[in-house]
């Protein structure tokens, strides 16, 4: 009778053992299933020539990258950098420095047609897609399996401005490229406890610069590895100088482009955007509009639910001080620089209200309040004072731009999310099927908003 038992017992957990296996299958391949869907919709896109951020087309901005890549094709380097500072007949219209059409227009064989030019930054934005992936798997590989990081990772997929800037040959993912490379290689500094790490120590320093010559709003990317590094203690003095010196030595052409510019934009953009002559601090409420609807989702990551946090955070009167700041900021932002209807950019909950309100006036006090509920989810998902300073740039660098494009904070805001912020997320299978249709809505919209070809071959 006891040895019955024994079989019996045996066989149940043999079972259950079994049971969940089957279940932990079902869970990965119906999150590969997913990924799997992401990665065709991509390469869908990019064969129907989709344009789900408003940019693309032949007659959108790759008119001004073509012209930009012949400048350096057809008249060498010096001549192309001059023409950054407007020096000469022929006008370099970025906003960006010239790194992007130097590296292309000397190094790039795919670059002597549109079309080969455009496919091969298609495959390079794939390249930055799996780079994100494996950076990811550095960072969470104790945390999760490799087909929910595989999960995370294709959400990048869904942006219309990656996708867009992959399928028209745009420069946006080149600012990506460096930014999660920086990340692959910190990572594997911090692996290494900052021993034996010259050559990890000078490629993070190389790689990191140059985000800032892909964009000059990704100063924060060598700053912030900058800061982790020097104020790190467990990072002996000389490594410290040695990082410094790299930085140094890497920031002295750009420096040289801001003494042709005079400014800190090429010349023709400078002038036409007012950088730093003009400040918008009116931006800084739309800014936190755009970084709230990406924090939004990480939100339901946290340990606590969010009535929890709500009550948590203004236990502390130091969170109410800083929402009487921001409502009287608010104020006074009406009084310096009151909102108007503005054709261009400013996110996506200011075109909803103008969608949706036909009276402007009415519309301002929405968004406002917009302002406000923003401001207090920044609030609640923050619990590491470090973070504190990644938002205050992202906010005060904004008052610079004109105008204010939400292609400025996707997909990097979301990268930021999941690779550079310290506060801490929780993950689950819900939680990420919930972050994925939460970015998949996002990108029917986009689709729709903009009729590009893609949502016109699914509404055929």
């Amino acid at each position: 009778m006891e040895i019955i038992q024994k079989i019996i017992i045996h066989k149940y957990s043999i079972m259950l053992y079994i049971k969940m296996i089957l279940k932990k299958s079902n869970k990965n391949y119906y999150i590969l299933f997913i990924s799997f869907f992401t990665f065709s919709l991509f390469f869908l896109g990019f064969f129907l020539r989709e344009n789900s951020a408003g940019a693309g087309g032949y007659n959108g901005d790759f008119g001004h990258v073509w012209n930009n890549l012949l400048l350096f094709k057809n008249f060498g380097f010096w001549e192309g950098v001059d023409a950054t500072a407007g020096i000469g007949e022929n006008k370099y219209k970025s906003s960006r420095p010239p790194l992007i059409y130097i590296l292309n227009a000397f190094f790039n064989p795919f670059s002597n047609s549109k079309e080969s030019y455009i496919i091969s930054i298609f495959f390079f934005s794939i390249f930055t897609f799996i780079l994100f992936f494996l950076t990811l798997k550095k960072k969470y590989d104790k945390e999760l399996d490799n087909s929910s990081i595989f999960l995370i990772s294709s959400i990048i997929l869904l942006s219309p401005y990656f996708r867009t800037s992959s399928y028209w040959g745009l420069e946006e993912n080149f600012g990506l490229f460096t930014s999660i490379i920086s990340v692959f290689f910190f990572k594997k500094i911090q692996l290494k406890n900052f021993l034996n790490i010259k050559i990890d120590l000078f490629l993070l320093a190389l790689f990191s610069s140059a985000a800032v010559y892909f964009g000059q709003n990704l100063i924060i990317i060598p700053l912030y590895f900058f800061l982790n590094i020097v104020l790190n203690a467990q990072v002996d003095v000389l490594k410290k100088i040695q990082l410094f010196f790299y930085y140094i030595i890497f920031s002295i052409p750009f420096f040289y482009l801001i003494l042709i510019w005079d400014n800190i934009l090429p010349a023709v953009d400078s002038e036409a955007r007012e950088t730093l002559s003009k400040i918008s601090f009116n931006h800084i409420g739309y800014s936190l509009t755009i970084i709230a609807f990406y924090i939004f989702p990480f939100l339901f990551f946290k340990e606590k639910n969010i009535l929890e946090l709500f009550l948590e955070k203004f236990k502390s009167y130091k969170i109410i001080f800083i929402l009487l700041f921001f409502i009287v900021g608010f104020y006074f932002i009406n009084v310096i620089s009151p909102l108007e209807r503005e054709p261009l950019g400013n996110g996506v909950i200011y075109k909803f209200f103008l969608l949706f309100f036909k009276n402007f006036v009415i519309s301002k006090y929405f968004l406002y309040l917009s302002f406000i509920i923003s401001a207090i989810i920044i609030l609640l998902y923050i619990d590491d004072t470090r973070d504190y300073f990644l938002m205050s740039y992202l906010l005060l660098s904004s008052t610079i731009i004109a105008p204010l494009y939400q292609e400025y904070f996707d997909p990097i805001l979301l990268i930021m999310l999941l690779l550079f912020f310290y506060t801490k997320i929780t993950f689950s299978i819900k939680k990420l099927l919930f972050l994925y249709s939460y970015f998949f809505i996002f990108f029917v919209v986009a689709n729709v908003y903009y009729k590009s070809n893609l949502f016109l071959f699914f509404k055929s």
